[in-house]
């Protein structure tokens, strides 16, 4: 989860938009505690933490369902020899991650 979260804030800064550091910790933090599954908080979650200032909303936006529109196991990404991709496979391990986390303290 830490590298996709990390390719995202480059993709924002590659965008325009400043994201700091504690932005940056901000977000990874809260992702943890909302379902992955749930895409809708998952994207307020980053914006929340991610975006200070409402003009840099859209682009926001934009780059978050560009950036994520190819990572859900609906695209069934394979690659020539028909097997899944890396990205199914993370998207996975994203999803066993956070079951897993269910029931941490925070």
């Amino acid at each position: 989860m830490l590298d996709l979260l990390n390719g995202f804030v480059v993709q924002l800064r590659e965008a325009g938009l400043p994201v700091s550091l504690t932005e940056n910790l901000d977000a990874m933090d809260a992702v943890q505690h909302i379902p992955i599954e749930d895409r809708e908080a998952f994207k307020y979650a980053l914006g929340a933490t991610l975006i200070k200032n409402q003009a840099h909303w859209r682009s926001f936006e934009t780059v978050f369902e560009v950036y994520f529109s190819l990572r859900g196991p609906e695209y069934k990404l394979a690659n020539a020899d028909g097997e899944s991709s890396e990205l199914d496979d993370l998207w996975r391990e994203m999803q066993d991650a956070s079951q897993e986390g269910d029931g941490r303290g925070g």
